[in-house]
């Protein structure tokens, strides 16, 4: 309480420059506001709670300047329910219990699991609460054991009790589909983000492409890329002549040369592969990511832009943007094979 007091005092200082010194007003207000959120925590408790006058009523403050201090310090006292209504921090327990009715019975704010447990291992509410809140009735009495730590558990829906995490509640309330033959080619350790949710997109065939948009009358006539025929999943990777040159500039720095620009064909090489951790394998995996995502990033620029790129230099982005992510690459993988390092024109680069 004593250093709370102390600080106070201090502030008077800058208080009273408010009214007689000259400068920037505001700019004065903004170093004590700065001195406030040091101090409001404290404030509230030990100055507000125990005082029915508090500092700053005495002192003349300009009124726009109390308005947003009270501003400040009233979000530390109260908070909006659903309908934008004001409402205690104590809420949302205030709309069934009052502070009275604990404190009547016997009970405070501060109070734990444990003390409300009697000696004998029962519920010490008050008869009267059980005509009040009936749900008490059914409410079982926990084991409390003093020699450990209170841990917060999550029951999944096998009905195990495990240790309380973001990653066990959505692994028990997520949806949970089929598991799909291509999921590695997707999600993998090196994967691009973005580009994974892409391939994503175009396995399951989501993307908003001219033959499904055709419904909607949305006078799309032929593909933006070739100027030929309709675009689709399967024409846009890659059977399109814009999207299959760009596959022939790409593959020659993976192990799949020798696959022609069809999707299903690509995927289904990629699946007979046995060890998704090699170096080639996750190489291949970044390259028709990376390619799905600038093939269909240069069709949408086309319609929606005017802009038109080469192949070649959509061959160029890819290939950077793939040999950016090698060199991010752990040592295991890209360092220590040199066919890598020199395909991709690593022997440059110094790694630490």
């Amino acid at each position: 309480m004593f250093k709370v007091v102390k600080k106070l005092k201090l502030l008077k200082s800058p208080l009273r420059k408010l009214l007689y010194a000259q400068g920037n007003l505001h700019n004065r207000a903004d170093l004590l506001r700065k001195e406030l959120d040091e101090i409001q925590i404290k404030l509230i408790v030990s100055v507000i709670s125990s005082m029915f006058t508090y500092w700053a009523s005495v002192l003349m403050l300009p009124a726009s300047t109390v308005k947003e201090l009270e501003r400040k310090m009233k979000g530390f006292l109260w908070q909006k329910d659903e309908k934008d209504r004001a409402k205690s921090k104590y809420s949302p327990l205030s709309t069934f219990i009052t502070k009275r009715d604990m404190y009547g019975a016997g009970f405070s704010t501060s109070d734990k699991v444990a003390d409300l447990v009697n000696e004998v291992g029962s519920w010490r509410w008050p008869q009267a609460w059980y005509d009040l809140f009936p749900v008490l009735i059914n409410i079982h009495v926990p084991l409390i054991c003093n020699s450990r730590r209170d841990v917060s558990i999550w029951q999944d829906d096998m009905g195990v009790e495990r240790k309380f995490s973001v990653h066990t509640v959505w692994e028990t309330i997520r949806y949970r589909s089929m598991e799909v033959d291509w999921f590695n080619i997707v999600w993998f350790t090196y994967c691009i983000p973005r580009h994974a949710f892409h391939v994503w997109l175009v396995c399951r065939k989501k993307l908003n492409t001219q033959d499904k948009m055709r419904k909607w009358d949305m006078n799309m006539r032929c593909c933006p890329l070739c100027v030929k025929d309709m675009d689709s999943h399967e024409h846009l990777f890659f059977e399109c002549e814009y999207a299959r040159q760009v596959w022939g500039n790409v593959r020659s720095y993976t192990s799949l040369g020798h696959i022609e620009g069809v999707w299903e064909i690509i995927v289904g090489f990629l699946n007979t592969r046995g060890n998704w951790k090699s170096t080639e394998s996750i190489i291949d995996r970044l390259v028709v990511g990376a390619t799905a995502y600038y093939v269909w990033q240069e069709r949408n620029a086309r319609i929606f832009t005017d802009i038109k790129r080469r192949p070649t230099q959509i061959t160029k982005i890819i290939l950077d943007t793939v040999r950016l992510k090698l060199v991010s690459m752990r040592e295991g993988h890209v360092i220590s094979n040199w066919k890598t390092r020199k395909r991709w024109d690593l022997e440059r680069i110094v790694f630490t």
